[in-house]
């Protein structure tokens, strides 16, 4: 059974697809191993990304935990120097009072002192007068005998309006150091209880700061714990994913390579299938051809034969006829001669 050229052309169009599926398959297969690398990679990146973003955030929270601590902190040491500095000067100030009043006090008592001693030298009680007093009078008693009384009056009424002055003087300046004693004890008072403001307002901020900056590690360690029970997460949930797609790529993968494996078993199998049929059919062919030149070989020694046959008829049915056309000529020339001779 000869091999025709439309099985021929169908039997090489199934080679180039079974060649063309076989590519394809590798292709695929080499498709799917880049995807399940790029998949690594990309895994690989995002584990990255995840830590670097996680170290990140801690790192601008705690920037963010510790320039806000910075700030409250500044801000308490600005007020704590503004009150500081507002103490200091109330207290110059009234130091500065206070100094002021006991120059007034000081300079008072010793006018008073002044007054005292003066007025102990008077001695109004009994029209004393006093030395300076006693010797005009003596002076003017020696030029003027008869004018020592009047005189003497008018020193005594003097000295008595004094007096009244240096009394008035002195009860004004009993009133002044009173005051000024109340002043102190206020003054004294005030610096007390601002020193004691300042020492409570030290002791809060100073507590304050460090329940702040207790809270504020508190809260940095559990926002810590927190970043790193999220990052856990992140990354268990990216390991898992991670894991998923390679275990679907790699079950891809062995699906097609045993689709792969199966088709180019098939592919082998049709071929081999195909070739045996091929083969067959040529060893077929070649027997058939064979026999066939054989017949031919045969039919053209017979037909050899016969055209030798033929030749040695033709050759001799050429000689025939030479010796026919001798005789017919001879026979032309006899009849020639017999018509002349009856012309004759």
């Amino acid at each position: 059974m000869a091999l025709s050229d439309a099985d021929f052309q169908s039997l090489q169009q199934q080679l180039v697809d079974a060649k063309s599926a076989l590519y394809q398959s590798r292709e695929d297969g080499l498709k799917l191993k880049q995807e399940l690398l790029d998949q690594r990679a990309r895994s690989a990146d995002l584990e990255r990304d995840a830590a670097r973003a996680a170290d990140l955030l801690a790192r601008s929270r705690r920037a963010r935990e510790l320039e806000q601590l910075m700030a409250d902190n500044e801000k308490l040491r600005v007020k704590v120097q503004n009150a500081e500095d507002d103490f200091k000067l109330q207290y110059a100030t009234l130091m500065t009072e206070y100094s002021s009043v006991l120059s007034e006090n000081e300079r008072l008592q010793s006018q008073l002192e002044t007054y005292k001693a003066a007025s102990r030298r008077v001695a109004p009680a009994d029209g004393a007068a006093d030395s300076v007093d006693v010797a005009d009078a003596g002076d003017t008693a020696d030029s003027a005998a008869d004018a020592a009384e009047p005189a003497l009056q008018r020193s005594e009424d003097y000295l008595d309006q004094k007096v009244a002055i240096l009394q008035a003087a002195k009860k004004e300046l009993l009133n002044q150091i009173g005051e000024f004693q109340l002043a102190t004890d206020e003054l004294r008072r005030a610096n007390q209880q601002a020193e004691a403001a300042a020492e409570t307002e030290r002791a809060s901020n100073g507590a304050a700061l460090a329940k702040m900056a207790e809270a504020t590690e508190r809260r940095l360690e559990r926002q810590r714990r927190e970043a790193d029970l999220a990052l856990g997460e992140l990354e268990r949930r990216l390991r898992a994913e991670a894991a998923e797609a390679e275990r679907d790529l790699q079950d891809r993968l062995a699906e097609a390579e045993a689709r792969l494996v199966a088709e180019e078993e098939r592919r082998q199998q049709q071929l081999a299938k195909a070739a045996a049929e091929a083969k067959a059919r040529a060893a077929e062919a070649a027997e058939r051809a064979s026999a066939e030149a054989e017949e031919l070989r045969a039919a053209q020694q017979s037909l050899s034969a016969e055209l030798e046959t033929a030749r040695s008829d033709a050759e001799a049915a050429r000689s025939e006829v030479s010796e026919l056309r001798q005789q017919l000529q001879d026979s032309q020339q006899d009849v020639r001669l017999a018509e002349r001779k009856v012309e004759l």
